[in-house]
């Protein structure tokens, strides 16, 4: 399912692109260097797990969905706290302080923040396996 550009929330952002397509395709990769800049963000942060997952094809509603599994709930709130603070767009969070999965939400990514027993419970890489993965630097799997 491909996505009509007129739905898309992130279709108002101005680009320098001469057409429509052009448009797309720098919106297209203006979401990916944010997902990989919300991954790094969540790597600095000292998440022991990070994976960026391409729902462009599977949700009309964000390009993006970043992963990340933390060792406690302190270090989730840094990685929301630096998230926000290094990431332009945000719209809102789902989760408060305590939870054990945060989504931050920036439009056009959807950040989940969750500790290891929450990751593996929901298994998101699982629900959305046959979804395309964006590579991001040294990762380790949940155990």
């Amino acid at each position: 399912m491909r996505r009509d550009s007129s739905f898309t929330r992130a279709a108002s952002r101005p680009t320098t692109a001469s057409s429509e397509g052009e448009r797309t395709i720098a919106r297209e990769e203006e979401s990916a260097q944010r997902a990989r800049r919300a991954a790094e963000i969540c790597q600095e942060r000292k998440c022991p797990y990070v994976i960026v997952i391409d729902v462009r094809q599977h949700t009309p509603f964000v390009d993006y969905f970043v992963v990340c599994t933390t060792q406690n709930r302190v270090q989730s709130e840094a990685v929301v706290d630096a998230l926000r603070d290094g990431l332009h767009d945000y719209h809102h969070r789902e989760g408060g302080e305590g939870s054990d999965w945060i989504l931050v939400d920036f439009r056009d990514i959807a950040v989940h923040v969750m500790l290891p027993e929450a990751h593996r419970f929901y298994d998101l890489e699982r629900l959305w396996g046959d979804a395309p993965r964006l590579p991001v630097g040294e990762a380790a799997r949940v155990t």
